[in-house]
């Protein structure tokens, strides 16, 4: 963290960011050094609260912004294969890992893609709700399939009715295979509502 006086410019960029709710990304240790009782971060940023309780001090963002990324593991579901969480929630996101047609009792669904499609589905939205979010708060999925000129809008149409009013952004990702002979795996980013 620099903290030698900034141009005006740099000032309001990071006067936005902050105000903005900025992940800071030094180490506690290390920025607190150049910002504990420092007046020109209180000039820069203010010591104020909202009104409604929440400190929106230079102070009070950078506490909020270090809670610990929490794992999630949602009952239901088969237990992940390999070494990783099925989600980390972190700052009030939801980082879904890839979610492949395998059933809650380990069983691996390798019939139709539409037949692959709805159990990867049921297994992110699974998974989505257990880190306290909902279908309606996802932001973005990312789809990685194979034969995707094929495949696509059969998973669409699938992928259409599983969502309905709710519109998440989207990517997709086309592979020559997956896993297992997989024809579809979904992640996603999600917002979860109340979390600081």
């Amino acid at each position: 963290f620099d903290m030698r006086p900034a141009s005006s410019a740099s000032r309001v960029v990071l006067s936005y960011a902050c105000r903005s709710e900025c992940r800071m990304t030094a180490p506690r240790r290390e920025l607190s050094m150049y910002t504990r009782g420092n007046s020109m971060m209180d000039k820069l940023y203010g010591t104020q609260s909202d009104g409604g309780g929440m400190d929106t001090s230079w102070q009070g963002i950078f506490n909020r912004s270090h809670t610990a990324p929490v794992a999630v593991r949602a009952e239901g579901t088969a237990a992940p294969g390999g070494h990783y969480s099925q989600a980390v929630v972190h700052n009030g996101t939801a980082y879904v890992a890839g979610m492949l047609p395998i059933r809650p009792d380990g069983s691996k669904e390798l019939g139709s893609l539409e037949d692959q499609a709805a159990v990867a589905l049921d297994n992110l939205k699974a998974v989505v709700e257990a880190g306290g979010s909902s279908l309606e708060d996802i932001v973005h999925v990312r789809v990685y399939i194979v034969d995707v000129d094929s495949n696509w809008p059969k998973f669409n149409g699938v992928y259409g009715k599983f969502f309905g009013e709710a519109r998440p952004a989207r990517a997709v990702v086309p592979v020559p295979n997956l896993h297992y002979g997989f024809l579809v795996e979904v992640e996603c980013v999600a917002a979860v509502r109340g979390s600081a």
